[in-house]
C-alpha cells in the first residue's frame, strides 16, 4: 500500500524504535540513553599510555554536557566554530584521533531531537549537512565514536530522506553516511585481538541500520556491507547480551526483511531467542518487540519453499503470547501485535484492534479501474480479516486478497526486497486461507501496465478455486527470485514474472502469425 505517515503508525513500527522521543534519558537504558557515557576530565588515546587534557572551554565539549531544551535555539548547535573545534582535534591528533569529540557532537544533536520529541525538520537538516561538509570520519575511530556517531544522527533524522532536497545537501548526506559505513565494516573484519567492540554498540549499530532503511534511505552497497560484517558480532556475542538489546536486536533483524539472508536471519534469530525466553525481567514492551521478530522469522520460514515446516519459532511464539496476554497490553500498538500472534497460533483474540484505513490515490485508481473492466466483480476495500490489518482490496467470492505496495512495503524502497512488517501480513494472509496478489505500485504507474495487472488478475478470477495453482508454488517462485539477490544477481518482478507465465499458459489466446515477406522482389 503507498500510505501516508498516519497508515504507517499502525504497521507495527512503534515498537521497533530504542529511541522514544517522549522519554527521558537514563543511564544503561537502551531505548533512552544508548550511549554511555565516559568520564571527561582526561583522554586517552586507545593503544596508547598518554594522556592529553581536555580543554575546560571546548565548545563540542560545552555541547555534550550542557542540558538542551525545547526551546533551545538550533542555531547555537550549527555555529562554524563547532566545527572548526572539531577539525582542530583531528588534525592535532592525525591518525591516532579516535573520533570522540564528533561523537559527542553528534550526541548533542540527539539530544535536542529528543528534547524537541521529533527528528529535525527539513530545514534544521539542511542547515546541519551544510555544516557537515568538512565532518571527516576515518577508520582509525573506535566503536564508541562510531556508534554513538551513527546512531544519534539516524535517531535525530540526519540521514533521513527529505523530498525535495538540495543536490548538495544530498551528496553530502550520502558521503558521510558511506564512511561511517565503510569504516563500521573495516572494524568488524579486523582480528578479534583488535576490536573493541561490546554488545551494546552492536545492538546500537544495528538498530540504526535497520532504522536508516525503515526511514527510506536508498539500496547503498555499504550499508549491505555493513549489515553482513555486523550479523557475525552478534553471533559471537549472543550470550552476553542483556533482555532489551536482545529485543532490539531482534526486531532490528526483523525489520531488514529479505535484506538478510534467510538462513542467517533465522539462525541467529534462534539464538537469540534462546537467551531471552525464560527471563523473568522482561517489560511488557520487551516482550512486544520479541514477539514482534519472533513472528517475522516464522513468516519468513513459512514462505520459503525448502525451509522446515515445522517451525521452531511457533513454541517460543506461544510462550511469548501467553506472558504478553496475561498482562493484557493497553497501547494499540501492543495490542495489534497480540492479535497477530493469536491469528498465527488460532487462539481467541481477547479484544479487537482499532484500525485506521487510508487508500491512496494510486490504489483508488487501480480499484477503480478493475471495477470498470469487471463490472461483475464484488471487492471491498480497506477490509480487516480474522483481526488482521485491513487489506487493500478483497475479493471475496474468490478468496482473494490484493495489495498495492508502495515503497514503504520495501527495504530501502526497491520494489524488490520486502521488510518484516510486509513479511508478516502476507504470510498471516496465506495462513488464514487467502491467496495473495502483491503489486507493487510501479507495475501500475503506466496505463499499459495497469491493464496487464487487471488482465492477470480476470483470468484469476475465473479459475476455479480448486483448479488454481496452489498459494505456496506462487510464493516458491517469489522466493526463488529473491534468493538470487544472495548471488549478487537482481531478481525479475514477482507479478511481472506470473502475469506473463499466465498470458501464455492459462489463457489460451493464439499467438499471432508471423507474415511471409515476399522476397520475389
Amino acid at each position: 500500500m503507498d500510505k501516508t505517515s498516519a497508515a504507517k503508525a499502525r504497521s507495527g513500527n512503534y515498537y521497533h524504535q530504542p529511541d522514544n522521543y517522549a522519554a527521558s534519558s537514563r543511564p544503561g537504558r537502551y531505548r533512552h540513553d544508548t550511549v554511555r557515557q565516559r568520564d571527561n576530565s582526561s583522554r586517552t588515546i586507545p593503544g596508547h599510555n598518554e594522556f592529553y587534557p581536555s580543554s575546560g572551554t571546548c565548545t563540542s565539549q560545552y555541547l555534550q554536557c550542557r542540558s538542551v531544551t525545547p526551546a533551545q535555539d538550533f542555531n547555537a548547535l550549527v555555529k562554524p566554530e563547532i566545527m572548526d573545534d572539531l577539525l582542530s582535534k583531528s588534525d592535532r591528533f592525525a591518525d591516532q584521533y579516535d573520533g570522540r569529540n564528533h561523537g559527542h557532537f553528534a550526541c548533542s544533536i540527539k539530544k535536542y531531537a529528543s528534547a524537541s520529541q521529533r527528528p529535525l525538520n527539513r530545514a534544521e537538516q539542511s542547515q546541519l549537512i551544510r555544516l557537515l561538509q568538512n565532518f571527516t570520519v576515518t577508520r582509525n575511530w573506535n566503536w564508541r565514536s562510531l556508534t554513538t556517531t551513527l546512531h544519534s544522527f539516524t535517531s535525530a533524522g540526519v540521514f533521513t530522506p527529505q523530498h525535495p532536497m538540495d543536490a548538495c545537501v544530498r551528496h553530502t548526506q550520502a558521503a558521510l553516511l558511506s564512511t561511517l559505513l565503510d569504516a563500521i565494516t573495516f572494524k568488524c573484519h579486523q582480528k578479534p585481538e583488535a576490536r573493541d567492540i561490546d554488545t551494546q554498540p552492536i545492538t546500537n549499530l544495528l538498530w540504526a541500520m535497520a532504522k536508516l532503511v525503515d526511514n527510506g534511505q536508498v539500496l547503498t552497497p555499504e550499508l549491505k556491507k555493513a549489515v553482513a560484517a555486523l550479523l557475525p558480532q552478534v553471533n559471537a556475542q549472543k550470550a552476553n547480551f542483556n533482555p532489551q538489546e536482545i529485543a532490539n536486536l531482534l526486531w532490528a533483524i526483523a525489520k531488514l526483511g529479505e535484506f538478510v539472508e534467510l538462513n542467517v536471519a533465522a539462525s541467529t534469530c534462534k539464538s537469540l531467542v534462546r537467551q531471552i525466553r525464560k527471563n523473568p525481567q522482561l517489560s511488557q514492551q520487551d516482550i512486544s518487540m520479541t514477539l514482534w521478530g519472533v513472528m517475522v522469522c516464522c513468516a519468513r520460514l513459512s514462505l520459503a519453499p525448502n525451509a522446515n515446516k515445522k517451525n521452531v519459532f511457533e513454541k517460543y511464539m506461544d510462550d511469548l503470547f501467553t506472558r504478553m496476554e496475561n498482562t493484557f497490553p493497553d497501547s494499540r500498538e501492543e495490542q495489534t501485535v497480540l492479535a497477530m500472534a493469536a491469528s498465527w497460533l488460532g487462539k481467541p483474540c481477547p479484544f479487537v484492534p482499532h484500525y485506521q484505513t487510508t487508500m491512496s490515490k494510486r490504489q483508488t485508481k487501480f480499484h477503480d479501474q478493475l471495477k470498470s473492466r469487471i463490472p461483475s466483480l464484488r471487492i471491498e476495500k480497506e477490509k480487516s480479516l480474522n483481526t488482521l490489518h485491513p487489506v487493500d482490496l478483497l475479493l471475496p467470492d474468490h478468496n482473494i486478497v490484493i495489495e498495492v505496495q508502495g515503497p514503504s512495503h520495501y527495504v530501502c524502497g526497491d520494489f524488490k526486497t520486502r521488510n518484516g512488517s510486509t513479511l508478516l501480513k502476507i504470510a498471516l494472509l496465506q495462513k488464514s486461507g487467502f491467496e495473495v496478489i502483491e503489486i507493487p505500485i510501479s507495475e501500475i504507474w503506466s496505463q499499459d501496465s495497469m491493464k496487464r495487472c487487471i488482465y492477470y488478475i480476470k483470468t484469476r478470477v475465473a479459475t476455479p478455486l480448486q483448479g488454481r495453482a496452489s498459494v505456496a508454488l506462487k510464493r516458491r517462485r517469489a522466493d526463488e527470485a529473491h534468493k538470487t539477490t544472495d548471488k549478487g544477481k537482481q531478481p525479475s518482478d514477482y507479478f511481472h514474472l506470473t502475469a506473463e507465465k499466465h498470458s501464455e499458459e492459462h489463457i489460451g489466446k493464439p499467438k499471432r502469425k508471423k507474415r511471409k515477406r515476399n522476397n520475389s522482389k
